[in-house]
């Protein structure tokens, strides 16, 4: 194989490879955001019941 043709080749392949690690890259980011927002969201619900049991104790008192 030619030395022009093995080093297209590595190019080629450096290319998609670095492709490859920014689309890894924005998936783990986006993968992060939606733990963050989980996390919150399972405060709030938390939360939510917390408020839900207080006032039932409210209710029978």
């Amino acid at each position: 194989m030619p030395y022009s043709e093995h080093l297209m080749i590595l190019l080629t392949e450096s290319c998609i490879f670095q492709h490859f690690l920014v689309f890894e890259n924005r998936f783990m980011s986006t993968l992060d955001e939606l733990l963050q927002q989980q996390e919150i969201l399972q405060q709030e619900i938390d939360a939510a019941r917390k408020l839900e049991k207080r006032s039932k104790i409210k209710e029978l008192i």
